[in-house]
């Protein structure tokens, strides 16, 4: 039994894994024009097994500041890859929704404690700034998360989803919470 449950652990993580590099790299364009199929492989293979070494240090709470830290790291991992990759190099929005979004995935199962953040993209980012003009108050501009290059527009864009969040009264849970039952509720 113990096996069974073990097996379909690790393919719920595969799957994990897959749905969270497909859903950053697919929008993103992120590979060089010369990048071949097995290139494309192996940069998503270490990717994975670099991914699964990061998500280690999530099974206990972890800060604000050592996330970043971990989206950083991830950034600059990916330059292994640079010739694989258009810019040489994932940028930052793109490794933190990669990483917010796995995150995400397995916290909804309960295998982590809440993360710090959630998978910024321009979906969460409209739905924000609808629920600021609600709440009238002043919006955010949308950032093309797919362009943020340094943890700075993306810890602004964080920083406006907790003051809508502290507007609506929902102090009491995490961001993460809040942005998962606005996700699944837009105003």
């Amino acid at each position: 039994m113990g096996n069974q449950q073990n097996m379909k652990s690790k393919f719920l993580l595969n799957e994990f894994f897959t749905l969270s590099i497909s859903g950053a790299l697919q929008r993103a364009n992120v590979y060089a024009k010369s990048a071949t199929s097995d290139e494309k492989d192996r940069f998503k293979k270490d990717l994975r097994n670099y991914l699964n070494k990061i998500v280690e240090k999530y099974f206990s709470p972890v800060s604000e500041a050592d996330h970043i830290s971990h989206i950083e790291n991830l950034a600059s991992f990916s330059t292994k890859h640079g010739a694989t990759l258009k810019n040489k190099a994932l940028s930052f929005g793109v490794s933190q929704h990669i990483l917010n979004l796995f995150l995400k995935y397995i916290w909804c199962l309960k295998l982590i404690p809440d993360p710090p953040h959630f998978p910024l993209d321009g979906k969460i980012q409209e739905q924000l700034n609808t629920l600021a003009e609600t709440l009238d108050t002043t919006t955010l501009p949308s950032i093309p998360w797919t362009k943020i290059q340094t943890a700075a527009p993306y810890l602004k864009s964080i920083n406006f989803a907790r003051k809508v969040q502290n507007l609506t009264g929902k102090q009491d849970i995490s961001l993460a919470e809040f942005e998962l039952a606005f996700y699944l509720n837009p105003a």
